[in-house]
């Protein structure tokens, strides 16, 4: 089964979120490959190896398929041996979709810490992303798109979690992080956030929404979802997780950070962990924010032809400066490992494992809710 069918579409437009955006944020969100489109496909060398172009554009469609699991392996980007009078290297041939990005543990052996592939974009005048207004009902409008991810979840070992366990995934991108404090240790290009909802499936065989994590600088955060005392007449799908009302309709809220756009559960201040005490989030309040309701426009994340890029989405960060790690471009969701499990998860671990399969997302890749921004 593709996951991207595993809920049906009114499930996936029903539980997407209502993101409060802000009243700050000049930096918004925009479509993968609207960021593609800025950007070339680079090799990020060490040494006195100098970062190698690997495809400078124009990004086609074939393109941009050609940097994940939608074409055959040897149709994808690649690139790995390189000489000149400063640099020797070689090494096996290295793929889009093998796991490379900088800084990250666990990948490939031959790779040096600083390598890897990366996307280096030009955002000069447009770190802002696509654009958007802000209506005097406090609406953020954005042609953006968000991203849904959803399927069963597994063991570590592969098999199935007991009680019968789901997820969905909402990924938003965001092309620039623009980071409260500390800029020039935490800025970066590309911005990978999400909310994700764990189900349970009982023996009445009804889905129960039991956990929604939010993402927050790589560090998913789950709270127990609120429950209201029955289902609405007629739906199977209980626990909508009321948390505000749009258009008369109950909707999950997410809050989001002005530049950083960590997602949190609630608005205010929320000191950053991982900054190493030198940073504040800021979110606005429903009532000050802007509401980004993010069901208006809907892609599966399975059909799109970039995801399983396993490389940075962003510049990579000058070793010479603490927190390189930090300074470059994150991992995009859809990137998988050998036994086809995703690397970057939406939930926390505890919750299982999200697996997809390239077959599936050859024969049965999901029907595209909204507005296609290829198209």
């Amino acid at each position: 089964m593709a996951s991207a069918d595993f809920f049906n579409q009114d499930t996936i437009q029903r539980f997407a979120p209502l993101l409060v955006m802000d009243s700050r944020e000049d930096n918004g969100p925009s479509s993968a490959p609207w960021f593609i489109d800025r950007s070339r496909l680079a090799f990020s060398e060490h040494g006195f190896c100098e970062n190698e172009t690997v495809y400078a554009g124009p990004w086609t469609v074939s393109a941009t398929r050609r940097l994940g699991l939608l074409v055959p392996r040897e149709s994808r980007w690649q690139y790995r041996t390189k000489q000149s009078l400063l640099c020797n290297r070689s090494g096996p041939v290295l793929l889009a979709t093998d796991y490379t990005r900088p800084y990250d543990s666990h990948r490939h052996s031959s790779l040096h810490k600083s390598e890897g592939f990366f996307f280096t974009a030009n955002l000069t005048g447009a770190k802002g992303g696509m654009p958007f207004t802000q209506t005097d009902n406090h609406e953020f409008v954005t042609q953006a798109p968000i991203y849904y991810d959803d399927g069963e979840l597994f063991n570590e070992n592969g098999s199935r979690k007991n009680p019968k366990r789901a997820y969905i995934s909402y990924w938003f991108f965001y092309p620039f992080n623009d980071a409260p404090r500390a800029k020039f240790l935490f800025n970066h290009q590309g911005d990978w956030e999400n909310i994700s909802l764990l189900f349970l499936r009982g023996s009445d065989s009804l889905w129960t929404l039991e956990e929604v994590s939010y993402s927050a600088h790589g560090a998913p955060k789950p709270i127990a979802a609120t429950c209201p005392a029955a289902p609405p007449d007629g739906d199977r799908l209980t626990c909508p997780v009321p948390r505000t009302t749009w258009a008369g309709q109950s909707r999950l809220v997410g809050f989001v950070a002005d530049g950083s756009h960590a997602t949190y559960s609630s608005s205010g201040p929320h000191p950053i962990h991982s900054a190493h005490g030198l940073a504040t989030d800021r979110t606005s309040s429903i009532s000050s924010g802007y509401s980004w309701p993010t069901w208006k426009n809907l892609l599966p994340l399975e059909a799109q032809g970039w995801a399983g890029f396993c490389g940075a989405w962003g510049n990579v960060g000058k070793s010479y400066l603490p927190f390189p790690a930090d300074r470059t471009g994150p991992l995009g969701p859809g990137c998988l490992d050998e036994e086809e499990r995703q690397r970057k998860r939406g939930g926390p671990g505890s919750w299982g494992v999200p697996r997809s399969s390239p077959g599936d997302r050859a024969a049965t890749p999901g029907e595209a809710i909204g507005v296609d921004p290829l198209q």
